[in-house]
């Protein structure tokens, strides 16, 4: 790190490695989780199976998410309050206009393709529907999952 860091950045790697390991389990859009997300129903105690909610305002509109893997869940620690907490004030902050998840989704690339990860975030839906396959879901079920 360049010794003028901005101190208010220096964690912001933990925001991101929670927003890869959600791309992972539930195949999203990068965007789906930066659009309005439903961190209260993420949190309920209703929510028994971990759906994740994307929002209307995504490309294919309002759907609950399923995990692929809910071990992966604990393993990735998604139900981090910290990183929800920051989830929230990003998604707060922005107004949910394309070009500023746009923006944020480029930065999340580029953050991974600087510590050496050689995959866009956005390979990490196509991974999630290639394990689909190979765990035999079928192939309805992984598309309405997908959106």
């Amino acid at each position: 790190r360049k010794a003028n860091f901005r101190d208010d950045l220096k964690d912001t790697w933990k925001l991101k490695s929670w927003m890869y390991g959600m791309l992972a389990v539930y195949g999203l859009r990068p965007h789906e989780l930066l659009t309005k997300p439903d961190i209260d129903w993420w949190l309920s105690s209703k929510n028994t199976d971990n759906t994740w909610k994307v929002h209307a305002d995504c490309k294919t509109g309002s759907r609950q998410v399923f995990p692929l893997n809910s071990h992966w869940i604990e393993l990735f620690d998604l139900k981090n309050p910290d990183r929800l907490e920051e989830l929230k004030a990003l998604s707060s902050q922005i107004t949910n206009s394309l070009s500023n998840i746009d923006y944020l989704v480029q930065n999340l690339a580029q953050y991974c393709k600087k510590i050496g990860m050689e995959f866009k975030p956005y390979s990490l839906r196509h991974a999630w529907a290639i394990r689909a396959h190979m765990l035999g879901i079928p192939i309805k079920a992984a598309a309405d999952n997908l959106g």
